[in-house]
C-alpha cells in the first residue's frame, strides 16, 4: 500500500472532492501543514502539534475566523467535516 502525506481516513472527513495533489508546506515551525488540491479547488489542511492540538483551539480558530469573514477582513475559511 502506497504510503501518503495525509492518510485517506482523514480526507474522507471532508467535502473536498477528488484530490489531484498533496504537497507538504515547509515552511511551519510547529504544525504539518499540507496543500490539497482537489477537483473543487486548493485547500490547506493544518495538523496540529499534539502539545496544543484541542477542541478548544478548534473552536476559537473557527469563532475568529467565521467573524473576520463576517465583517469583511480577509481571513482564511474554516472547512467543517461532513459530519459537522
Amino acid at each position: 500500500m502506497k504510503k501518503t502525506l495525509v492518510p485517506k481516513t482523514i480526507l474522507n472527513k471532508y467535502d473536498l472532492g477528488t484530490v489531484k495533489q498533496i504537497k507538504q508546506i515547509q515552511s511551519g515551525l510547529i504544525h504539518q501543514t499540507f496543500l490539497i488540491q482537489s477537483s473543487r479547488g486548493k485547500y490547506i489542511l493544518q495538523k496540529l502539534h499534539p502539545i496544543i492540538a484541542n477542541q478548544n483551539i478548534a473552536k476559537d480558530f473557527f469563532a475568529v475566523t467565521s467573524f473576520l469573514t463576517e465583517n469583511k477582513f480577509l481571513s482564511p475559511e474554516s472547512i467543517l467535516t461532513k459530519k459537522g
